[in-house]
């Protein structure tokens, strides 16, 4: 009897375009997989690095540009650990004025880092802003965290 090599069986989710990596064994592993953009569309990358000590937040605001339709794929937020964890928070600020804001997604981290799809589209109308906040929750130590969304605007 021939012997089978083992090779490891991938699996891509449709909505969100997580690929399930079946291994050998049985056992799943998820693989992260890069955006696609359109061929009429431009990659937009939001990210920010920084020391945070407030709980209040930084925030990190990009502004649709007007007449296109932003398409927001993925958000990722990692921090180093301290007492009482970090958030990365993602909201649409449909005024630009922060007021008010609507929450997208929000990550808590402590020590790790976490890749969430989105998926989700806003029409750019030369006001309307993406606005990613930092801030610690339960202590102004400051801590590092790194967050960023991704997408396109066509």
């Amino acid at each position: 009897m021939a012997r089978e090599e083992a090779r490891a069986r991938v699996i891509e989710d449709a909505d969100t375009l997580d690929n399930m990596k079946v291994n050998p064994n049985g056992s799943i592993n998820v693989v992260t997989v890069a955006a696609t953009v359109p061929d009429a569309g431009t990659p937009i990358i939001e990210d920010a690095f920084t020391s945070v000590a407030t709980v209040a937040g930084v925030d990190t605001i990009y502004t649709i540009t007007n007449s296109t339709t932003l398409t927001i794929q993925t958000f990722t937020s990692g921090s180093e650990e301290k007492t009482g964890g970090s958030v990365a928070e993602l909201f649409e600020d449909p005024n630009g004025n922060l007021t008010p804001l609507n929450r997208i997604d929000s990550i808590y981290t402590n020590g790790n880092t976490t890749n969430v799809p989105i998926g989700t589209d806003f029409v750019g109308n030369g006001t309307r802003r993406i606005v990613m906040r930092q801030r610690g929750l339960g202590s102004s130590s400051a801590r590092e965290v790194f967050s960023r969304w991704s997408g396109f605007e066509v």
